[in-house]
């Protein structure tokens, strides 16, 4: 629970260079059914961030008492003297902001450890990619929409840069969630018809299965996701779409080949979706209303 601030507050916080208890609660076991079931960011990462952001109104208050706990090695920050001013206050004050850089970097860089952590309580990989791309998209905006991001990069200078990048990862664990889903209809391992031969029943029933597990798995996995969360709407329909392109190519080049192969008396029982159908359907993810 995260405390009105003052100058207690800031003593009280600042205590525990590693982290502060109040943003680290000990009784917090990971759980899965102590997460978010939309992959939508824990009230631990809005909170540290809180607690980050109010420690912005006490930054010279907050390192100096930094200053005043380390003699400076305790933290390994490279600060040569001739970087800064001459005058005394002036290193003071630059070594202050160094420490205090550190020690929101130590806080940051705890708090990424356990939402890893966290993560990994998830039994579907593709929702704990979803809550990792929620959670650090939510604190690099949050940096980045305060005097943080320039407070982290004192002493990491390729903070932003690597979030993003965490970001992205998490988006390309999440796309591999749909292989199971375009894996069936990939050309590997399909046979190649030649016009007026007709099919054995073999080839017939590899095109059906084809076909019906791509139907089953697009038809699971977009009501399973359907109900996952990703709040930023930039974020939220980048995914949409590079999943949508991805997919529809697949199906499309898939429906071209074999769509009017005669593989069966019923076709409409395994052609169940259009190429735009499919985009339609995955447009709808992450959103309950829809």
């Amino acid at each position: 629970m995260i405390r009105p601030p003052g100058l207690g507050w800031v003593q009280a916080s600042l205590g525990a260079l590693s982290g502060s208890p109040a943003v680290f609660p000990q009784n917090d076991p990971d759980k899965e059914y102590n997460m978010p079931k939309d992959g939508t960011v824990h009230e631990l990462t809005s909170n540290a961030i809180l607690f980050l952001q109010q420690l912005l109104d006490f930054q010279e208050t907050a390192g100096a008492m930094l200053a005043s706990q380390v003699l400076g090695d305790t933290y390994n920050i490279p600060l040569d003297p001739r970087e800064t001013s001459s005058s005394a206050s002036s290193y003071s004050s630059e070594f202050s902001k160094r420490l205090l850089s550190t020690y929101i970097c130590k806080v940051l860089g705890n708090l990424q450890l356990n939402l890893l952590s966290k993560s990994k309580v998830y039994e579907d990989p593709a929702l704990s990619a979803i809550f990792l791309h929620n959670s650090y998209n939510y604190i690099l905006k949050a940096l980045e929409k305060s005097e943080l991001i320039q407070l982290v990069a004192v002493t990491q200078k390729t903070a932003e840069r690597s979030y993003r990048e965490h970001i992205e990862q998490q988006i390309q664990t999440y796309q591999r969630s749909w292989l199971k889903v375009t894996d069936y209809i990939t050309e590997k391992n399909l046979p190649v018809f030649q016009p007026g031969v007709k099919l054995r029943d073999k080839e017939r029933q590899m095109i059906k299965e084809r076909f019906k597990g791509f139907n089953d798995g697009l038809e699971e996995l977009c009501k399973i996701q359907k109900a996952w969360a990703i709040p930023d709407t930039e974020q939220r329909d980048k995914i949409r779409q590079a999943q949508k392109h991805i997919v529809k190519e697949t199906y499309g080049a898939f429906l071209h080949r074999y769509g009017s192969v005669p593989f069966t008396k019923n076709p409409e029982k395994y052609i169940k979706y259009r190429v735009e159908q499919v985009g339609d359907m995955i447009d709808r993810l992450f959103d309950t209303s829809a």
